[in-house]
C-alpha cells in the first residue's frame, strides 16, 4: 500500500519487526512472513528489525527481503515490541511505553490513569463492541501532539477477520486491501463513540501519529492510507473516506479523561 500524497509512495513513520539471530539462524515474528504466501505486501515505509542483543537493522522504504527465516510465535508478543522499540529507538520510547503499551487495554479508566502517570493525557476512547476492539487518543500536554492507537488481535472475532484474505477496494485507493482488515477498520471507525468522541478531536492535535500492534498495525495502516486518499465525492470509496478523514482545526490542549 502506498501513500497517495507522497511522490515515492512512502508513508512517514516506521514498520517494526522483531527478530533474533542465534548460531547463524534468523528467527522472525511469525506474522510478517505470512505475506510471502499471498498477493499482499506490507504498507510502504521505512523498516526497523528489532534484534535481540540490542541490535537494530534498518532498511529503507521499498526494500524487499528474500532471506530464509524461521517464523516464531513468541516474537509476536506486544511486550517484546514495547521493550525493544523503547531500547533501540530512544526517540520513540514514550510512544512505545505509553501508547503502544496501553493499546490493548479496553478499560479507559485504567488507561487514563496509566498515561497520566507517564505525563500524558487520554483525550478519548472508543470501544467497538462488534469485534471487542478499542482505540485511544492520547495527547502530549507540552507539544500538543497526539497518538491514535488501535488494538491488536486478541479474540476469536479478530482471527475470523484475519482469515478473510480476499482482496477488496477501499477508500478510493489504487491498491486492493485485505477484506478482514477493512472490516475491522470500518467497524471501529463507525462506532458512535469513535465518530462522536475521537474523530472530532483529531483536528485539534498539532500532529497525529497512528499506531498499533498486530491487527492494530493493519488498522493503523488502512486508517492512515484512507485519511491520505485523494478520492473525490461521487467516486467509489468516498463514503469510507467521509468516516475517517478529519479537518485540521485550531491546535489546542484538550480535556483529559
Amino acid at each position: 500500500m502506498e501513500d497517495p500524497n507522497s511522490e515515492d509512495g512512502c508513508f512517514p513513520g516506521l514498520r517494526l519487526v522483531t527478530k533474533e539471530s542465534t548460531w547463524g539462524v534468523d528467527r522472525v515474528d511469525i506474522v510478517p512472513p505470512l505475506l510471502k504466501l499471498s498477493k499482499y505486501a506490507h504498507t510502504k515505509g521505512n523498516i526497523g528489525f528489532l534484534y535481540n542483543g540490542s541490535v537494530l537493522d534498518e532498511r529503507p522504504c521499498g526494500w524487499v527481503g528474500y532471506q530464509v527465516e524461521s517464523p516464531n510465535i513468541t516474537l509476536h508478543a506486544l511486550a517484546l515490541y514495547v521493550n525493544r522499540t523503547a531500547e533501540l529507538y530512544p526517540g520513540l520510547s514514550d510512544m512505545a511505553t505509553v501508547a503502544l503499551a496501553s493499546s490493548q487495554n479496553e478499560n479507559a479508566t485504567q488507561v487514563a490513569e496509566f498515561v497520566r502517570d507517564k505525563g500524558y493525557g487520554l483525550v478519548a476512547s472508543a470501544l467497538c463492541e462488534t469485534y471487542d476492539e478499542v482505540a485511544h487518543l492520547i495527547q502530549n500536554p507540552e507539544t500538543l501532539d497526539c497518538w491514535l492507537t488501535f488494538e491488536g488481535t486478541d479474540n476469536m472475532n479478530d482471527w475470523v477477520n484475519n482469515l478473510k484474505v480476499l482482496r477488496t477496494d477501499f477508500c478510493g485507493l489504487e491498491q486492493y486491501v485485505h477484506t478482514g482488515f477493512k472490516n475491522s477498520t470500518m467497524a471501529m471507525v463507525l462506532e458512535p463513540s469513535f465518530q462522536n468522541d475521537v474523530r472530532p478531536k483529531l483536528g485539534h492535535c498539532r500532529d497525529v501519529e497512528v499506531l498499533g500492534h498486530s491487527l492494530g498495525g493493519s488498522i493503523a495502516g488502512l486508517f492512515t492510507a484512507c485519511a491520505h486518499s485523494n478520492v473525490q465525492p461521487g467516486q467509489q470509496g468516498h463514503d469510507e473516506y467521509n468516516q475517517i478523514a478529519f479537518d485540521k482545526k485550531n491546535t489546542m490542549l484538550m480535556d483529559f479523561l
